[in-house]
């Protein structure tokens, strides 16, 4: 039988209930981004970045045309987000694909469900706050994320 084994932040705080409270993480922030495929969408891969990390990814096509990225993050006031991928559409000339590359700011997302819009001509990219839109915890920039730029593996 082999002796048990400790949580990390037990091994790094101490056993005492006093070092273990001081050392746990603040709580978490939890929210979700639904993404669907729009109309003439042939396929759609993305990423979603919180503070330049990713956090969260979803592929969508024939066999899947909605998904929902849970996200979870220390809780803080605010974050800086990033959507990137690619959106592949089908139009009369054939099918064309379009960068996906938007950013902006979370305030206060906990239990809030975002939804990932795109413009009708596929240059624009954003996220809409669908638990309450009127609440401000959502800020669109019109500028690239340099997160996208990362390689998507």
């Amino acid at each position: 039988m082999s002796s048990p084994r400790l949580h990390p932040i037990a091994v790094a705080c101490g056993l005492s209930l006093a070092g273990w409270l001081a050392c746990t993480p603040a709580l978490a922030a939890q929210f979700s981004i639904v993404d669907q495929r729009g109309e003439g969408e042939i396929s759609e891969r993305t990423r979603f970045y919180i503070d330049g990390v990713l956090v969260a990814q979803a592929q969508l096509g024939d066999r899947q045309n909605e998904t929902v990225m849970q996200v979870t993050v220390p809780d803080r006031d605010h974050y800086e987000y990033s959507l990137c991928g690619s959106v592949t559409i089908q139009n009369p000339g054939g099918t064309e694909t379009h960068e996906v590359n938007a950013s902006g700011i979370l305030r206060h997302p906990d239990g809030h469900r975002f939804e990932a819009m795109g413009t009708e001509n596929y240059n624009g990219f954003y996220l809409v706050d669908r638990t309450d839109p009127t609440s401000g915890s959502v800020e669109n920039r019109a500028i690239r994320s340099l997160a996208c730029a990362s390689p998507s593996s």
